[in-house]
């Protein structure tokens, strides 16, 4: 056993209890572990595990090791085991980890120079053993894909995100998807091609198909994946209009959408084009629904995000939504109206949270014109077992900003997100409720330039929310400024800046629209840096997260009572 395990085995078994933190209050209890520090070079995996069979923290130092430390019940480190992976293939990328079922894989990808190959492996570990399971299986070997460059340390670089991953509503089911390497460097020659593979959770192989697009690429942009419990995959794809290209684009909204639909078994790919009449798309997601439909939803406008919608040239465009929309493909593969399938959002809940000045505006552009939410982003399209539907949206927006001294000069990118919009239909299709939860976060990012070289700084992230629900209670947890606990209807939220503290809030919406909020703790009593969004539900009433102080980390643990 290593040094710096023993060292931090030593460091826990002689803190007080006051290392294991915990605060309660009439909805949730939060428990903190006892500090842990991945071993020195190591890139971290992840966290996983559940509080029946324990927790592990995966780490693994390139072409060399890989460490799995486990945690007992009371979340304090009890072991670590390293297991040797210098007979992996020389330069091997790490991808993704990923619960399948009731096992845990490691996706791994590597590059033969000589034939030019890709390939992605796949090798299955027992977190409680602390082992490898088995041998590591090639899933895909094909010519080279399309990718981004990424550093393996050192001044070693390789083409990594070669490969996205997918899971289905039940985690039975992993869509892998990729791209092989364009012929030509002009979009408008270049036919997009995309390839799917379906694998279960024995790693078998369920489809494997590359699918020649009806479009170049510089016709159509891929806005989500998706696959289904049956095996069945998806592609969604914004399609520009004849004549129209991404580049004309920038000036009016001349595109629509299609959804791509394969048939697990047969590779059978159907086209569906969204028909939105007169609406204007904004943003969209697919969702798989715990009925096996496919819930293809998003926030939609009455009118062209062009000049007429408005635009910010000084980063990204800026858009407006009057509510949200709603399609279902069922599991035979055929679009279906959801409910009305429009939803405006009501002009009462887009004026909460403001101050009286901002209300007189909105009041009086009202009597010329619908009242429309900002930037809006899906997050959320959750099915309930009453049948109900509820989706989640938030405002986002980033601004970069550039100043120049002489030959360097700085630019920081703002990105800010502000109030989340949750509507809830119930299973005939009448919105039951939609609740406004105001907050302002921003984080900044910033790098520096000189003659051309730069380095970037970056904030870990403490920015928008995650979701959990009991069944009957919906809860957003997010961090806030504690002047927001109790903020009334006539006033707009204060200001959280990320990496300055902050307090863990919910938001709780029971099944009835009723509404309640709380705080659960102070980044700043603490000292750590959190982020809510990375909250994985593990069941049993219980999510898992991390905290972090500097190099250290601390298992948190989030019980409802």
């Amino acid at each position: 056993m290593r040094k710096i395990f023993l060292l931090l085995t030593l460091f826990a078994f002689s803190a007080n209890l006051l290392a294991q933190k915990t605060y309660s209050n009439e909805e949730f209890t939060v428990k903190f572990g006892f500090p842990y520090e991945i071993p020195k070079g190591h890139q971290d995996l992840g966290y996983f595990g559940n509080p029946e069979q324990g927790f592990a923290q995966l780490s693994y130092e390139p072409q060399k090791e890989l460490s799995i430390q486990n945690f007992d019940k009371n979340l304090k480190a009890i072991k670590e085991k390293t297991i040797d992976i210098k007979n992996f293939p020389d330069d091997f990328i790490s991808d993704a980890f990923f619960v399948i079922g009731d096992k845990y894989y490691w996706f791994f990808s590597t590059f033969n120079k000589d034939d030019r190959k890709e390939s992605l492996w796949a090798q299955e570990i027992n977190l409680q053993k602390g082992e490898l399971v088995g041998k590591r299986k090639e899933l895909l070997k094909n010519t080279e894909l399309e990718g981004d460059l990424v550093s393996l340390g050192g001044f070693k670089v390789a083409k990594g995100n070669k490969y996205q991953f997918h899971s289905s509503l039940d985690s039975s089911k992993i869509l892998i998807t990729y791209r092989p390497l364009h012929k030509s460097k002009n979009d408008a020659v270049n036919k997009e091609q995309v390839a799917f593979c379906v694998i279960d959770k024995g790693l078998n192989i369920l489809d494997k198909n590359i699918i020649d697009m009806p479009y170049t690429e510089k016709k159509m942009d891929v806005s989500d994946y998706n696959v289904d419990s049956q095996g069945n995959s998806f592609l969604l794809a914004k399609v520009y209009g004849d004549g129209e290209t991404k580049e004309k684009d920038k000036k009016k909204q001349k595109f629509h959408y299609e959804v791509f639909r394969i048939q697990h078994g047969t590779g059978e790919l159907k086209k569906i084009k969204l028909d939105t009449e007169t609406k204007f798309i904004t943003d969209i997601l697919t969702s798989e629904q715990i009925t096996g439909d496919m819930v293809i939803g998003g926030f939609y406008s009455n009118k062209k995000q062009g000049k007429d919608g408005g635009w910010s040239w000084n980063n990204d465009k800026e858009t407006s939504s009057d509510g949200v929309f709603l399609l279902k493909i069922d599991v035979n593969g055929n679009p279906l109206s959801y409910g009305k399938g429009y939803y405006e959002f009501p002009a009462e809940i887009l004026k909460q949270f403001m101050s009286a000045k901002q209300q007189k505006k909105l009041e009086k552009k009202e009597k010329d014109e619908d009242l429309e939410a900002k930037n809006m982003v899906m997050r959320y399209i959750v099915s309930n077992k009453d049948g109900s539907m509820e989706v989640i949206g938030e405002e986002y927006s980033e601004v970069t900003r550039t100043s120049y001294n002489g030959t360097s000069s700085r630019s920081t990118t703002y990105y800010t997100y502000e109030d989340i919009l949750d509507m809830r239909i119930d299973a005939s299709g009448q919105m039951m409720w939609i609740k406004k939860i105001p907050k302002r976060q921003v984080a900044e990012v910033s790098s520096y330039g000189y003659g051309g070289m730069s380095s970037h700084l970056k904030i870990i992230g403490s920015m928008s929310f995650s979701r959990y629900s009991d069944g009957l209670n919906t809860y957003l947890f997010y961090t806030d400024n504690i002047k927001n606990l109790n903020l009334a209807m006539d006033k707009e939220p204060a200001l959280h800046r990320d990496g300055m503290g902050g307090y863990l809030m919910y938001f709780k919406i029971d099944k009835n629209g009723e509404v309640s909020k709380g705080d659960l703790f102070d980044y700043k009593k603490e000292s750590i840096k959190f982020n809510p969004i990375d909250f994985q539900n593990i069941g049993n009433k219980t999510m898992v997260n991390r905290a972090f102080k500097g190099k250290q980390s601390r298992v948190v643990l989030l019980n409802q009572k």
